[in-house]
């Protein structure tokens, strides 16, 4: 920097040092110069070779880049996405660019937000966009990923009950609104197929085990409903 006098057809090289950090989450990195005179008008790089044949000037060109750091984050993984390519350490980034950012939860957990320098970011449920206007610190929280358990099914008549009858009505209820129900009669465990899915109340009209299940999207499975209902033979008539 400043000004330098040089022999007339003397040979000059000039140099600069780049990066320039002006602290640990601000650097310069130089890009290039401008030049007039003997200096070549335009350049990359951080090295320009001339020869002093008049006046001349040179101008470094610079960028300043900040710091974008994520948090160590438990249960989970924070990464840079550009393109095809992640990059989940810290990294820097050019001044008024706008970085997307991806939280993953590992297997069993699920994302549960975004923490640190998020002021002026877009958030888009686990994506966030960080414009990098200064340096940052961008975190994220993971939380175990428990599913609600769908309501065991009620099956009418209860366990236990019986029926003198030629047969009887059964039906099966779900307390868990929007569930969907499937049962067997032949003592095996329903399985969440379209044969075994309740639409109706049904008959029986022998000793019948009845099970059943209720599953929904978003949901775990409910626990297995298991009901047995006895034929048995009716009462003699009366003698009047």
């Amino acid at each position: 920097t400043g000004v330098h006098e040089y022999d007339l057809g003397e040979d000059v090289t000039a140099s600069i040092s780049s990066p320039v950090y002006e602290s640990d989450d601000i650097r310069h990195v130089c890009l290039g110069w401008d030049g007039t005179g003997s200096v070549p008008t335009v350049g990359n790089g951080t090295v320009v070779n001339f020869r002093a044949d008049e006046d001349s000037s040179l101008t470094w060109n610079w960028r300043t880049d900040y710091l974008l750091s994520f948090v160590d984050a438990e249960n989970g993984t924070i990464s840079v996405e550009k393109g095809q390519f992640s990059f989940a350490f810290d990294t820097w980034q050019p001044d008024g660019s706008n970085v997307r950012v991806v939280a993953l939860p590992d297997d069993g957990y699920k994302f549960d937000g975004w923490t640190g320098d998020t002021d002026g970011c877009t958030v888009n449920g686990n994506t966030i966009t960080v414009p990098m206007s200064k340096p940052r610190q961008i975190g994220a929280t993971f939380v175990l990923d428990v599913q609600e358990q769908v309501a065991t099914p009620v099956i009418t008549p209860a366990d236990g009950s019986t029926f003198d009858t030629d047969s009887c009505t059964v039906t099966i209820t779900c307390a868990t609104e929007g569930a969907t129900i499937y049962y067997s009669t032949n003592g095996s465990s329903p399985r969440p197929k379209d044969q075994f899915k309740y639409t109706q109340p049904f008959a029986i009209t022998g000793t019948t085990t009845i099970m059943a299940v209720a599953v929904k999207d978003g949901f775990t499975q409910s626990e297995v409903a298991i009901t047995v209902i006895t034929k048995v033979d009716p009462p003699p008539p009366t003698l009047t």
